[in-house]
């Protein structure tokens, strides 16, 4: 019944909003006169009383109309605030800040305006609050969103590439098929998200909240997800090769068919974690903590750097295997690098200077850091140089505290 009844007020009220403003005041009028009339029945003896009566109220009518033509033209006043909200965005494009664009965002956001296929490319939108908009397909490529609140927006298929979004709240987000590679995602709160097959291939998450977040078929590989959070988290079919998850918290995830191969993942927590055919050839559990882990088997684990490793009783090998490995110092100063090296360099520098960037560099960034330069368990003179030029030079200098 109430179903009925509210469909019935929508077609009145869209008739109301699309007839003639002369028609509408005519009928309005037809209305209100007979039931001024019928009020004052009882002083009405003739023609000249019914006129009187009605010069009498003609404030009141007037009042009324004025009231009536303004709700008639609310909607043309939305249209109007809509398209010079529009015209905003687009003319601030390819400016570097806000250009009055978070703003316009914001008030077309509350009217439930659509902002499917937006494009706001390197803008500055830090602190914006688009909560539950609809950013299907939508493009911030190299914008800054900092602490913007995007707590269950859709977000399917949108390009975030190289976006910097530290701090953002994205708890309940659909994040389905978006790019977010190469992005600055430190201390995000995915919570409850929707990440199915997206993109965060050399993105940089530490410290970011994956709690019940949906990865299923998620591009993580070269990721830097140093202490991030992914209790109850669905992973399977997860792509992780090369990534950095140190100090992470899988407690209660499910890995299943999950690849980590050459992932570091020094202090992990897999308490209760499925890993069911999940794939660690390779990767350095040392002081990672496997002792409750679920579907865990020896052969997983054969190709993997154990040290101080915590493993399940059912697993007979010696949890200190591989201590004694030595890293290979590869001297190529005066030689070329390979496409992969060069890779991992500018992964290092970018990570660094993230790091820098605040003016101070805690522990748990040096020990990030120290796992980027040898997660391939080489060290070559480029990664050292770096390390000193981007780091050592700012501390001699000043500009950079060591927590």
């Amino acid at each position: 019944m109430f179903n009925y009844w509210k469909k019935k007020w929508e077609i009145y009220l869209e008739w109301f909003y699309e007839t003639s403003t002369t028609i509408v005041i005519i009928i309005f009028l037809l209305l209100l006169i007979p039931l001024i009339i019928w009020i004052d029945i009882e002083q009405i003896k003739s023609v000249k009383d019914t006129i009187e009566v009605l010069l009498e109220k003609g404030e009141v009518i007037a009042i009324l109309s004025a009231i009536l033509l303004y709700f008639k033209e609310a909607r043309n006043r939305k249209k109007r605030e809509h398209y010079e909200a529009w015209q905003v965005i687009n003319s601030a494009q390819n400016q570097g800040g806000s250009g009055g664009r978070i703003s316009a965002l914001e008030d077309l956001n509350k009217d439930n305006v659509s902002l499917e296929n937006l494009t706001v490319t390197e803008a500055d939108l830090t602190k914006i609050n688009l909560e539950k908009a609809d950013l299907a397909k939508a493009n911030f490529s190299k914008s800054r969103l900092e602490r913007a609140n995007l707590q269950e927006a859709v977000l399917v298929s949108a390009n975030l590439k190289g976006a910097v979004l530290a701090g953002a709240n994205l708890e309940g987000a659909i994040l389905s098929n978006a790019n977010l590679q190469g992005a600055d995602l430190r201390k995000v709160n995915f919570k409850n998200a929707l990440l199915f097959n997206v993109n965060l291939q050399e993105a940089t998450l530490t410290g970011t909240n994956f709690q019940n977040a949906i990865l299923t078929n998620a591009k993580l590989e070269s990721a830097i997800l140093s202490k991030a959070n992914f209790t109850e988290a669905s992973l399977d079919n997860a792509k992780l090769q090369n990534s950095i998850l140190n100090n992470s918290n899988f407690k209660g995830a499910d890995l299943t068919n999950a690849n980590l191969e050459k992932a570091t993942l020094h202090k992990a927590n897999f308490e209760k974690t499925n890993l069911s055919d999940t794939n660690f050839d390779d990767a350095d559990l040392t002081e990672a903590d496997l002792k409750n882990a679920l579907n865990l088997t020896e052969k997983q684990i054969l190709k993997a750097r154990i040290c101080q490793t915590l493993l399940p009783e059912q697993i007979i090998m010696d949890s200190n295997r591989d201590c004694q490995l030595k890293l290979e110092l590869l001297s190529q100063e005066d030689g070329e690098l390979s496409e992969d090296e060069i890779k991992e360099l500018l992964r290092l520098k970018n990570f660094i200077q993230l790091a820098c960037e605040d003016g101070k560099i805690s522990q748990d960034e040096m020990d990030t850091i120290q796992s980027l330069i040898t997660s391939d368990h080489r060290i070559n003179i480029q990664e050292l140089k770096m390390l000193q030029e981007l780091i050592n030079s700012k501390i001699e200098k000043g500009e950079l505290n060591l927590e």
